[in-house]
C-alpha cells in the first residue's frame, strides 16, 4: 500500500520534463503497450500469469504477475500500470534493471529528476500534456525498477 501511495505521489506531482523524444512505442514491453493494450491483449501476448489477484475495493483492479513484470488493469480492462523489477524484461531501447544512469540518459535524454522519500527517479513524458509516464527508479545508483504509468487526473 505504501508503494502505491508513493507511485501516486510521484505521478501526481507537477512535472516538467526535458522531452527527450520518447513516443508511444516506448510504453511497450514484450508486445504489451500501456497506452493501447488491455487485459485480453496481455493474456494473448504473455500467456497465463504466474499470479493473478483482483481488488474490488473502490475501482476494480486486476494485478497480473509474470516473474519480474507486474501489470495492473482497471475494471474496463485498460492497463493503468506496468512495473519491471526483474532482468528478464527490457524497454524498447534496451534499458533493463541493473542499467546505468549513463545508459538511461543516452537512450532517453535528460530526465526530470525527482527524489521522494529517499528514492531517486528519472521521469519521462511524451509531451507536456501527457498523463503517461516512463519512470526509472535510480535509488540504488542504477535502474532498480522501470515503471510505466497513466494518471487519470493529471493537473
Amino acid at each position: 500500500m505504501r508503494r502505491i501511495l508513493l507511485i501516486l505521489l510521484l505521478v501526481l506531482a507537477p512535472v516538467t520534463v526535458g522531452f527527450a523524444s520518447i513516443d508511444q512505442d516506448d510504453f511497450t514491453i514484450n508486445g504489451v503497450n500501456l497506452l493501447t493494450s488491455n487485459y485480453d491483449d496481455v493474456i494473448t501476448k504473455l500467456g497465463k500469469p504466474s499470479k493473478q489477484k483482483s481488488d474490488e475495493q473502490g475501482e476494480k483492479l486486476t494485478y497480473l504477475t509474470y516473474g519480474g513484470l507486474h501489470i495492473w488493469t482497471a475494471g474496463d480492462g485498460q492497463i493503468s500500470y506496468m512495473r519491471i523489477d526483474g532482468s528478464d524484461y527490457q524497454t524498447k531501447r534496451g534499458v533493463k534493471v541493473g542499467g546505468t544512469p549513463y545508459k538511461v540518459v543516452k537512450e532517453y535524454g535528460q530526465p526530470l529528476k525527482q527524489t521522494i522519500h529517499g528514492h531517486s527517479y528519472y521521469i519521462y513524458k511524451v509531451d507536456v500534456q501527457a498523463k503517461d509516464r516512463l519512470i526509472f527508479d535510480m535509488s540504488e545508483g542504477y535502474v532498480s525498477q522501470i515503471i510505466f504509468t497513466r494518471v487519470v487526473d493529471n493537473p
